[in-house]
């Protein structure tokens, strides 16, 4: 029976680790800083699926156009109200053009996917129509400006 070797002599150790560890310096060594996070501006409304307050809707404003950064995001209450919130956690979404887009898992029978489950564990399947979720098409064109927006109001069709 003859031993396997599981790793190199003991300079390409030696050298790979060298060079691991040298890459992982080189991002604390340029000096960049996060970039600063936007000002935010608060966003809120409702959603109706079918005239009817639509609840666990998740709403994503994607930056579109000449604006730049991360989405902000909600899901829907069960009067079908809404709160922006920034990829950071904080409430709001800064200035600029957006498109809306929209997702709501549900199981077969209708229910919301039980905690600690996932949407394939259930077989859950997106209720939304694909036209409220297309960003080459967008069904909601959006502007936020200072001072945020509190009536927007999104009306969702099943069918």
């Amino acid at each position: 029976m003859t031993k396997k070797k599981l790793i190199g002599s003991p300079k390409s150790v030696c050298c790979v680790a060298a060079l691991l560890l040298t890459i992982g310096l080189i991002p604390g060594c340029s000096g960049a800083t996060a970039a600063p996070a936007p000002e935010l501006y608060p966003v809120s409304g409702e959603v109706l699926l079918d005239g009817e307050p639509a609840a666990g809707v998740v709403v994503t404003f994607v930056p579109s156009g000449d604006t730049k950064g991360q989405s902000s995001f909600a899901i829907s209450e069960g009067d079908g109200t809404f709160r922006l919130r920034y990829i950071d956690g904080h409430d709001g979404c800064p200035a600029g053009s957006y498109q809306a887009i929209f997702s709501k898992m549900q199981t077969p029978d209708g229910s919301p996917i039980p905690e600690g489950m996932t949407a394939m564990d259930v077989g859950a399947r997106d209720v939304i129509p694909a036209r409220y979720k297309a960003l080459t098409n967008p069904t909601f064109a959006i502007s936020v400006t200072e001072g945020g927006k509190s009536d927007v109001k999104f009306e969702l069709k099943s069918k």
